[in-house]
């Protein structure tokens, strides 16, 4: 009977708090017609646009084979496209931020799902008031990134492989080829999943059949990829070399906004971008090979910022804020400090339920479970190998919220 109670207040509450993450959404999508967007998501959207004015798909021959074009890389294919069928069907980008409160809604719904079969109904209750205080979770809708969309099909496409039935297994992996498509590191859940089929001693024809499924949608995509572009055999994004030098050179910083120099800019003048991602790539292994202790610094400074604040509207870090250094209106100022500061503190006040979680998980993690650590630690690794930058964790963040909701379980003692 107090199970029950408490159950039932825990419903209660997460009804009551998603429904307010689900209103702020709204309101951000409604009332913030012209939010500003991040320097990523204007680049994207300019892109889309300028490809639809050509008629043409992105990426074409011409855009790969000159690196002066667009970048010397291929930048989100999955996304692009995606923007320039919404701009060809409705003349606008608009309807992607109210398409991205459905992918935010099918992100939630999968993680609820996943944690529901695999700890217990109160679990997924409390993994889904984690999700909705996240900032990242609300905020999100508001820009056109490629975490979102990914995400959201990578975890649905995992939550359909928790069934038995072969189809939905099929369908998952079909899924997940799209989530690739749309940003490459959604490869970290697919791992995770096709790692538990085997540890938790699965069915072979399940992972044959997920195999299957993501094998089918990586090939339409790459003959897709090949069509538009006449003759390159490709699936996604090659920002891995770009992004690799851009945290190990001399002047890194380790974080986001760090430029190329002058030298290698020419020196890959000429190169398509693959051959320019691979000379990049070849940098950033020359310059850590040679300052490992140096880039040991940058590594510890990159795992720092996986839980500090970038931007969020245009709301800078806290110590270089000029609308909060100039702002003469005292509870204005105090607002926007508690508003810099929330992400941080939840994002620590996580960290400390997931290890606890951890811990009071653990027999289960030995008996076949780790795999589920697999988005973690391949995020970090991610990290620590390019730049920090906050949206960057994305992938990892559900791992943390269902680790999260059993520590505050047997903190609390709400399921017993």
């Amino acid at each position: 009977m107090k199970n029950a109670s408490s159950h039932s207040r825990l419903a209660i509450c997460a009804y009551i708090i998603g429904t307010i993450w689900l209103l702020l959404q709204i309101v951000i999508v409604v009332v913030y017609k012209d939010i500003p967007q991040g320097y990523d998501a204007v680049r994207y959207q300019r892109l889309a646009e300028s490809m639809t004015s050509t008629g043409e798909w992105y990426p074409t021959a011409e855009q790969i084979e000159d690196s002066s074009i667009v970048a010397p890389y291929i930048i989100y294919p999955g996304l692009i496209n995606y923007l320039i069928l919404l701009i060809k069907i409705f003349g606008s980008i608009r309807p992607a931020f109210w398409i991205n409160v459905a992918f935010n809604i099918i992100y939630a719904a999968s993680g609820i799902f996943i944690a529901n079969k695999l700890a217990g109904k109160g679990i997924g209750y409390l993994y889904f008031i984690l999700f909705c205080l996240s900032h990242q979770n609300v905020l999100d809708v508001g820009f056109t990134l490629s975490e979102l969309p990914s995400l959201a099909l990578a975890y649905a496409g995992a939550a359909l492989c928790i069934s038995s039935r072969r189809t939905l297994t099929a369908t998952g992996g079909l899924l997940f080829g799209l989530s690739y498509y749309f940003r490459p590191s959604a490869i970290l859940v697919l791992l995770t999943v096709m790692v538990l089929i085997i540890t938790l001693k699965k069915s072979r024809i399940k992972l044959i059949t997920l195999l299957t499924g993501t094998a089918v949608s990586l090939c339409g995509i790459m003959i897709m990829n090949h069509v538009i572009s006449e003759k390159y055999w490709f699936i996604s994004s090659n920002t891995l070399g770009i992004n690799m030098y851009l945290g190990a050179n001399d002047e890194s910083t380790g974080l986001t906004g760090g430029t190329t120099d002058r030298e290698l800019d020419e020196e890959i003048s000429g190169h398509n971008s693959f051959e320019s991602d691979a000379i990049y790539r070849h940098k950033a292994e020359e310059w850590i090979a040679d300052h490992p202790t140096a880039w040991l610094g940058l590594a510890i400074k990159k795992l720092d910022h996986q839980t500090t604040t970038d931007h969020l509207f245009h709301m800078y870090r806290l110590e270089e804020n000029p609308v909060i250094a100039h702002d003469d209106i005292f509870l204005l100022k105090c607002i926007k400090i508690c508003w810099l500061w929330y992400p941080r503190i939840y994002d620590w006040v996580l960290v400390l339920l997931f290890v606890y979680g951890l811990w009071m998980w653990r027999s289960k993690l030995k008996d076949g479970y780790w795999p589920m650590l697999i988005p973690v630690a391949g995020t970090l690794l991610l990290c620590i190998l390019t730049i920090a930058d906050y949206r960057y964790n994305a992938t990892m963040m559900p791992v943390l919220y269902f680790f999260g909701a059993i520590g505050i379980s047997r903190l609390k003692g709400l399921i017993r």
